[in-house]
């Protein structure tokens, strides 16, 4: 079984002209103890996904997926808190300018 499990997510955001696709079906396993790395190109939306699967999704998001399950629970099940909540403890994200998410000044 997986420890992460992500079938067909969409992003997608609601703009004055209607809602606009950032991601598009987005499939992706991770088992457990495996080590992998996002990568694309700027703005390929490697920040959005890792939001989604974190919960850090703003308001004006639509994040819909067939499956999205962290160590067998289902993401798209809970509240944007109780997801921060269980994955807070258990993933991390290094962000493109990593050194700069480490000053202190």
């Amino acid at each position: 079984m997986p420890l992460l499990d992500i079938r067909n997510l969409t992003i997608e955001f609601k703009t004055n002209e209607g809602w606009v696709k950032a991601v598009d079906r987005v499939s992706m396993t991770l088992a457990e103890g495996e080590i992998r790395g996002l990568v694309g190109e700027s703005g390929s939306g490697k920040s959005l996904i890792a939001k989604a699967i974190c919960g850090v999704n703003k308001d004006n998001w639509r994040v819909t997926a067939d499956r999205m399950r962290f160590d067998d629970i289902d993401l798209l099940r809970l509240s944007n808190r109780e997801r921060r909540r269980l994955v807070g403890h258990n993933v991390s994200m290094i962000f493109q300018e990593p050194q700069s998410c480490l000053d202190p000044f």
